[in-house]
């Protein structure tokens, strides 16, 4: 087996799921402060209006 001195790792393997969990935890919330979804009780854009 031969030894991998200076191999650079591969964090795309990493940092790929992080962005891609983000970019979805950031439509989900948009969603839910548009009203589209309601996942959370009296939270949103309807409750800022009286």
């Amino acid at each position: 087996m031969p030894r991998l001195v200076g191999k650079k790792p591969n964090y795309s393997l990493i940092v790929l799921p992080i962005v891609a969990l983000v970019a979805l935890g950031a439509v989900a919330a948009k969603l839910e402060y548009m009203g589209t979804i309601d996942v959370v009780p009296e939270f949103g854009r309807d409750r800022l209006r009286n």
